[in-house]
């Protein structure tokens, strides 16, 4: 029966890089699938959708189609994206989160340009000190926003007692129909 991954599943599935086994809730993917075709009808792609509405870029909207495309940073995105070493990123909570306990929080740190894993993990540690923090970007083949760089984050207070998995770990989530 498919249910919500909780911490420990989340923490082994990002350890083996089997990121592909995270899905989101039916009723969730039913309403990204929607959102997808709105999207594609607005936006010449889901990479400028997410420079010009979460990154603040400015756009460019064709004149016969009325399609938007992203040109390059506004002077006032200061408001929602800070710099560090010349990048500009932001965290924001993902719209459609992956299927997961309540007390796992899902966001996603998206980057103008490529950063090291360490130095998502400082700005990460920062941003959620009170958390326990799972993160990852994936590889480019298993990306679904391709031409934006992001790392996917899960958070959870930090006081909550660990659940430690025993067994086939993998295996009994493709049993549970994870589709590994």
């Amino acid at each position: 029966m498919a249910r919500p991954f909780h911490w420990e599943e989340m923490k082994y599935i990002v350890e083996k890089n089997s990121v592909e086994v995270m899905v989101r809730s039916p009723a969730d993917e039913a309403v990204y699938m929607n959102w997808m075709k709105v999207l594609k009808k607005k936006y010449s792609s889901i990479n400028d959708y997410i420079k010009i509405v979460v990154m603040g870029y400015s756009e460019i909207i064709d004149e016969k189609t009325g399609i938007r495309k992203a040109f390059e940073p506004k002077s006032d995105t200061k408001k929602l994206i800070f710099e560090s070493e010349d990048v500009y990123y932001t965290i924001r909570r993902n719209d459609f989160p992956y299927w997961l306990e309540p007390n796992i929080g899902h966001f996603v740190l998206w980057t103008s340009e490529e950063f090291t894993r360490e130095h998502a993990g400082k700005i990460l540690h920062e941003k959620f000190p009170e958390s326990d923090i799972i993160y990852f970007s994936n590889t480019p083949d298993k990306k679904s926003v391709k031409g934006v760089c992001h790392y996917q984050i899960f958070t959870r207070p930090k006081d909550l007692t660990p659940i430690t998995l025993t067994g086939q770990k993998l295996k009994e989530l493709k049993n549970n129909n994870f589709n590994v």
